[in-house]
């Protein structure tokens, strides 16, 4: 008997050797930057949503596209005040810090700040305030000590659903949510989570059939570890035609260790 092929692996493989593919050619060579750069902003309350690197005449061009969260910018308004200086400059000279411990020569950088572009005030405004109408009733249970916290996971699902962010931050989002909650919270959590995909399934920009969510982990405070599956929609995991994407996060609390998998399938 053979081993059972993963349709994960196989959907990568086929990225990977597909030429046109010009954003990662040069991804295994900066892949470990991209991280440490990941990882450095994230201590800094900044999400790198995406990145585009190309290497042409021995020069490295990048451009990251870049979420700074509410805390973030209520102190720069702090800062403004203060010093006078304005917003623009603070965020950029504390972004380009980085690059320079780097010493990194020949370096191209185009830095896009997602909530300078005014997609969420004018564009979808509509798809804001309904959203803020259906998840307040979860505003005093889930992001009780993280008002913050809730106003980001608008705007970052609602970029999402304009397709400017990816499945990766969304799940890097639901982690945070999770993990401040009480053991007795973990089954709101878990309604909270079907609400969330069937409003994205209900979106009326319709780029999604059906989302797959699998946690697992001592969930209510159990002794024994299990797993618990939210599926909205179809998904059909064991197809390589189909446009799937995945992310997996471990996510560490109080009551130990828990292990987050999303699926989404999209048109």
């Amino acid at each position: 008997m053979g081993n059972n092929s993963n349709t994960q692996t196989l959907r990568l493989n086929l990225i990977y050797n597909n030429n046109n593919c010009t954003a990662l050619k040069y991804c295994l060579y900066n892949l470990k930057f991209i991280n440490n750069l990941s990882r450095s902003l994230l201590k800094k309350q900044v999400f790198l949503i995406n990145y585009y690197i190309s290497n042409q005449l021995d020069t490295l061009e990048l451009s990251l596209h870049i979420f700074f969260r509410t805390r973030k910018l209520i102190n720069y308004k702090k800062l403004n005040l203060k010093t006078g200086l304005k917003k623009n400059k603070l965020c950029f000279s504390r972004l380009l810090r980085i690059f320079e411990k780097k010493r990194l020569k020949n370096l191209k950088l185009k830095i896009i700040v997602l909530n300078k572009t005014g997609n969420l005030k004018y564009k979808n405004k509509t798809t804001v305030i309904k959203m803020y109408r259906n998840f307040k009733s979860f505003k005093l249970k889930l992001f009780n000590k993280n008002f913050n916290l809730f106003f980001d996971f608008i705007k970052l699902t609602v970029l999402f659903l304009i397709n400017k962010t990816n499945l990766h931050v969304i799940l890097y989002v639901l982690s945070l949510i999770f993990c401040f909650l009480q053991k007795r919270a973990h089954n709101v959590f878990l309604f909270f989570l079907k609400t969330y995909f069937t409003f994205l399934l209900t979106a009326p920009t319709h780029i999604f059939k059906g989302f797959k969510f699998l946690i697992s982990g001592k969930i209510s405070g159990k002794t024994r570890s299990s797993f618990k599956r939210i599926q909205v929609g179809s998904v059909s995991v064991q197809s390589i035609k189909d446009n799937i994407e995945y992310s997996k996060l471990h996510v560490y609390t109080r009551y130990g260790t828990f292990g987050f998998k999303l699926w989404a399938s999209l048109y």
